[in-house]
């Protein structure tokens, strides 16, 4: 009995410490995924106002307002509200996870509108979202990526107009944002990559544990971003 006693001690000994050490390694490894996301969040932030303040964004920016003062002054005051309008909203980033979509794609607009004065009339934007969505929180400048997108390897590399087709609807307690635009299948892209896809689909997985919450497809002409964001709490 003394033996057993011992024995049965021992084990729950043993079991104790191979429980404790699995939840220390799940404890260990959920730290450094929230690391890993606050680097990334940080990363891309910085990425962002970079992409913004670097001298080649502001001379095309500052060259277009030189072009329309003249001919159009009121669209050179508009571009130069953009421009500023912009770059306070990137400042403000700092601290900030996420951010109502409402606030999101009227920053993300902005910026959009800005590269629509370097490109004139070759891109044309079509939305269509439910008022219901305004309040749903998404993460901090995770559109943007997706516009940028278009403009750098659709609008930059065709000849033709380029039609960006906007949706955003909320489906079983998800936000679901559909991107397509039409490109020129015979470009080759030498354009950099900005934050990418990749890095927007890598945030995702970070933040809401799936990787499956960002797919694209390329068909008879059409590139077609399908992004899922979960509703924060």
């Amino acid at each position: 009995m003394y033996q057993f006693t011992i024995g049965v001690f021992l084990f729950s000994i043993f079991a104790l410490s191979y429980r404790l050490l699995i939840v220390f390694n799940n404890y260990n490894e959920k730290t450094k995924s929230e690391e890993k996301l606050k680097t990334m969040l940080t990363e891309t932030k910085l990425n962002a106002l970079k992409a913004y303040v670097n001298p080649h964004f502001l001379f095309n920016s500052l060259n277009s307002v030189n072009a329309l003062i003249t001919i159009e002054p009121e669209k050179a005051r508009e571009m130069i509200v953009n421009l500023s309008d912009y770059f306070r909203y990137s400042l403000k980033q700092k601290d900030i996870d996420f951010i109502r979509f409402e606030d999101e794609l009227h920053y993300t607009k902005t910026y959009f509108d800005i590269e629509k004065q370097m490109f004139g009339d070759r891109v044309e934007v079509e939305m269509e979202f439910d008022n219901e969505i305004l309040d749903f929180k998404v993460p901090v400048m995770i559109l943007q990526p997706l516009f940028e997108n278009v403009i750098k390897h659709a609008v930059s590399e065709s000849l033709e107009i380029v039609k960006l087709k906007f949706n955003a609807e909320i489906s079983d307690n998800k936000l679901k944002i559909e991107i397509s635009n039409n490109y020129d299948p015979e470009s080759i892209s030498h354009i950099g990559s900005g934050i990418g896809l990749s890095t927007t689909a890598e945030r995702l997985h970070l933040i809401y544990g799936n990787r499956n919450l960002l797919k694209f497809t390329k068909k008879d002409g059409i590139f077609k971003v399908i992004l899922e964001i979960q509703e924060s709490k």
